[in-house]
């Protein structure tokens, strides 16, 4: 069975270009291309510029200026021309949005040089969504992944918030196959914005990443200054507004004195600048009990789960904390 994945980028340390994108849909993403690779002849088709690779047992396809520019000829150029004066948003969003449009002509190169038996897209907003109409234009058996829903998120632009909505909406009246990576997220579906009637054509599928091998790594308290008496609470996640570890922070301070003094929190993920975290921090009685890691390895975040005390810290703390909190 032949399979194209059409995905913004996804991630892997061996790859130039690919290396950037420390995030857990980038990482989800090469683990999905190395399982479903030893399983099927896999190409992948992503926005990255880069010259034909192997990730794993994928190939990924030869994303090159030259290869932009040749599939769009002089009707895709003018679509991207199109795309860019049509915009009323910043010069880099225009920029974006002619890129997409003028990108639309490669993947149908794609389609026609890969054959595939199924087309797998991953995420929607209003520039992937001319990816996934060009996916269904071509006839081949097409399955839409959302790795999570962002209409209600601030920092999401109004026309990309529209875009999912509408999509869903639409994939629910004409039962398009779309995959959700959790329950939650699909009982979200049946209330505002979205007010899904249906859902017949939309299955939860577990989101999840294969861990591999732990390095083995003795001196890891040492490397950030933690006393071998010292509880470890590890949270894994980008650190930003989404993941509100902010509300970890502030529930850590009302910790009993005791627990406190001997517990250190280490917040594993690529940092957002903009998120006021290190403000929080500062706040704190002990700052030096919270530790910005940035992104780690995989083999090293397995590691820290193995001398890890606590994990999926944010509701055992927030529990500790409000039942500290009520009145007597």
């Amino acid at each position: 069975m032949k399979v194209l994945f059409v995905t913004p980028y996804l991630y892997s340390e061996e790859l130039p270009g690919f290396q950037r994108n420390r995030t857990g849909f980038g990482i989800l993403l090469e683990q999905m291309a190395e399982y479903i690779g030893d399983r099927c002849e896999l190409s992948i088709f992503s926005n990255v510029i880069t010259p034909e690779a192997r990730c794993h047992e994928a190939r990924i396809l030869s994303h090159t200026w030259s290869d932009v520019f040749r599939s769009a000829g002089c009707k895709g150029a003018l679509a991207g021309v199109g795309a860019f004066f049509h915009a009323s948003t910043s010069l880099s969003s225009r920029l974006h949005d002619s890129y997409y449009r003028m990108n639309c002509a490669a993947l149908r190169r794609a389609i026609a040089e890969t054959q595939p038996d199924l087309i797998h897209c991953h995420g929607i907003g209003e520039t992937l969504r001319w990816y996934y109409d060009v996916c269904r234009e071509s006839g081949v058996p097409t399955v839409m992944t959302l790795h999570g829903l962002n209409a209600q998120l601030p920092q999401v632009s109004k026309a990309d918030a529209m875009s999912e909505v509408t999509f869903l909406r639409e994939a629910d009246a004409a039962h398009w196959p779309v995959s959700l990576i959790s329950s939650g997220i699909k009982k979200r579906l049946y209330r505002e914005p979205y007010s899904l009637t249906d859902g017949a054509s939309i299955d939860v599928i577990l989101n999840g990443v294969a861990m591999h091998p732990a390095v083995d790594l003795p001196g890891l308290r040492e490397e950030y200054g933690l006393s071998a008496d010292a509880l470890l609470c590890v949270c894994a996640g980008s650190v930003c507004d989404r993941k509100n570890q902010a509300q970890l922070v502030r529930a850590y301070e009302l910790l009993p004195a005791e627990i406190r003094g001997r517990l250190h929190i280490l917040l594993v993920g690529p940092i957002d600048e903009s998120y006021p975290i290190r403000e929080e921090i500062a706040r704190l009685t002990a700052p030096s009990h919270v530790h910005l890691l940035g992104f780690v390895p995989q083999p090293k975040l397995l590691s820290l789960y193995r001398i890890a005390d606590i994990t999926r810290a944010l509701v055992f703390l927030w529990r500790r904390a409000s039942y500290r909190a009520r009145p007597a």
